[in-house]
């Protein structure tokens, strides 16, 4: 499944094909692709919350044992953290770590630093501090996103290349996102 925000006419975004070109065929072998729409704004936590709601419906509609891959793209990553979250506070895991993969691109609570996790003034809209759960994820993070690689320390330089990476870097994440090419970070949790 792929979490794309503003649900449109068809009630999920992306379609199938825009989600298979998500990082130049990163996914494609990941299987079928289901969108999964949400309203994405400045609401983070009660946008994610709705989007997590309509992932863990789907979850629950795929028969067991079935492998699933479940990829988002910035605040798509953020609903996919909440989903992550759900399992982790669950007594009883309803899908074993073996069916379940995580991917995302260029997540604003990134485990390498994103712009979330590195300002606390931002933790009122999404809380961090993200649970250990068994799945695997990966992340893909391209150099100089502002949203998903902000600065370690303030600089002027530093943040005025965050903020213009939001602009140029961030909604980039076609064949760029490649984890082998060049200025992307690939971490993969396990």
């Amino acid at each position: 499944a792929h979490i794309g925000d503003r649900a449109g006419p068809e009630g999920t975004v992306p379609v199938a094909q825009q989600a298979l070109g998500l990082a130049d065929g990163y996914l494609a072998e990941a299987g079928p692709i289901t969108g999964i729409g949400y309203p994405a704004g400045l609401l983070f936590a009660l946008d994610s919350a709705i989007g997590a709601t309509g992932v863990n419906a789907h979850l629950d509609a795929v028969p067991a044992g079935t492998k699933i891959t479940l990829a988002g793209v910035s605040q798509g990553a953020i609903v996919l953290d909440y989903v992550k979250q759900s399992f982790a506070l669950r007594v009883a895991a309803e899908r074993p770590p073996t069916e379940l993969t995580f991917v995302t691109f260029g997540d604003p609570m990134n485990t390498t630093g994103g712009i979330v996790a590195k300002n606390p003034l931002l933790w009122l809209s999404v809380p961090p501090g993200l649970l250990p759960t068994p799945y695997d994820t990966t992340e893909i993070v391209r150099e100089y996103d502002g949203i998903a690689d902000w600065p370690d320390r303030f600089n002027p330089l530093a943040v005025t290349n965050a903020v213009m990476g939001v602009a140029f870097v961030h909604p980039d994440y076609g064949a760029a996102a490649d984890p082998s090419t060049p200025g992307t970070l690939k971490t993969v949790t396990v």
